[in-house]
């Protein structure tokens, strides 16, 4: 938008593109919706889930703490309960990678397919 005329340039823009996102460097007008946009896109649809992970696969601990949103953590005597918030797409990546790890409340978010929309 610093580049011109501000209303001028978003006619221009959304003439050719449908989702334009006008962004001032100098004022910050519109940097919250633009991060916004791109947390949404780069995270995708996401699930919140509880697993558990058996004591023996640690490093899968290690990888939902990486890549997910860990909410709560608790010890028990089989594993390791995670309840988390992560992108559907990855974690049934990880889920099918590690057969041993138990969806234990949240599965039918898993149901639904991560490329509709919500």
């Amino acid at each position: 938008m610093d580049a011109g005329d501000p209303a001028e340039l978003a006619a221009n823009l959304s003439y050719r593109k449908t989702d334009v996102l006008p962004i001032s460097a100098q004022t910050g007008v519109g940097l919250d919706r633009l991060a916004e946009v791109v947390a949404t896109r780069y995270l995708g649809k996401t699930a919140d889930v509880t697993v558990l992970v058996p004591h023996h696969l640690g490093k899968v601990v290690s990888d939902f703490d990486r890549l997910a949103e860990v909410q709560d953590r608790q010890y028990v005597n089989s594993g390791t309960e995670l309840r988390l918030r992560m992108n559907r797409a990855q974690l049934t990546q990880l889920l099918g990678r590690n057969p041993a790890v138990t969806v234990i409340k949240g599965a039918e978010t898993l149901a639904a397919d991560p490329d509709e929309p919500e």
